[in-house]
């Protein structure tokens, strides 16, 4: 896998590396779709009660256009879901 050989195969990667070899990867014409060597978990938090009060003018989104999997999660629980649990990063 190009992704693989990009990186260093010796260490767990951290996410500059990632982002770099994700790059490179692209660069070099392959799509990058998943990325299974490295997992790194996105999890969006945004207060409930700040949403209520109508405290955030707007919603907060984030369009995923990485080969990262997105879970959005409230505060108190966002870091006990198993993809945060089993995230590299």
């Amino acid at each position: 896998m190009y992704f693989r050989k990009v990186i260093d195969e010796g260490t767990p990667p951290d996410f500059a590396t990632i982002m770099a070899a994700i790059s490179a990867a692209k660069n070099a014409g392959f799509k990058i779709t998943e990325i299974t060597d490295a997992k790194v978990a996105v999890i969006e938090v945004t207060s409930r009660t700040l949403l209520e009060q109508g405290q955030i003018e707007f919603l907060i989104a984030i369009e995923n256009d990485l080969p990262f999997e997105l879970q959005a999660a409230e505060l108190d629980d966002a870091f006990k879901s198993p993809l945060a649990e089993n995230a590299d990063i």
